[in-house]
């Protein structure tokens, strides 16, 4: 059986995911964390900040092989080193979405003060018949001397995937 959405969204009949519009919103998966962590000097290139990043990732296994993925992001940081400059990107199964210098969002202040670094981007992957559970996160590197906290003061630290139908 089959159903009709009306422009104003009233339902008849069954109502499947096939007859949902393009643009529509099919599932949301989000995750947060309150967990503070160090990323430590020497780490130049993008990577997890810690061992694991299950804190800063979130899974979403597709429901159609055309979908397109908002990925939401926000983390608050903290850098150690007066002029230190941190960086924050988004990841797909590992992979950097973003610029490979300076990713999404960059944060440079003096010794102690608290930013809030965003990202938000809709990705278009090629997602394989049937469709696999996809890995979004959040990556970070240090460009200078310091540290970089990240979840500064156990503030909340959230990623949103939100899966569109192409």
């Amino acid at each position: 059986m089959s159903g009709i959405i009306d422009t104003v969204g009233a339902r008849s009949g069954v109502v499947g995911s096939d007859v949902y519009p393009a643009g529509h919103v099919l599932q949301v998966k989000s995750h947060s964390s309150s967990t503070s962590r160090t990323f430590s000097p020497g780490n130049t290139s993008f990577g997890e900040g810690h061992s694991g990043n299950a804190d800063f990732e979130v899974g979403i296994t597709p429901t159609h092989t055309n979908s397109k993925f908002l990925i939401l992001a926000d983390i608050t940081v903290q850098l150690t080193d007066a002029y230190s400059y941190g960086a924050m990107t988004l990841v797909h199964n590992g992979g950097n979405l973003g610029d490979s210098s300076w990713g999404f969002a960059i944060s440079r202040d003096s010794v102690g003060s608290h930013n809030v670094l965003s990202a938000s981007y809709l990705h278009t992957p090629t997602i394989p018949d049937p469709p696999i559970e996809i890995i979004y996160g959040m990556y970070f590197k240090l460009q200078t001397a310091g540290s970089m906290y990240l979840s500064v003061e156990s503030s909340t630290s959230t990623i949103t995937v939100l899966e569109i139908k192409g």
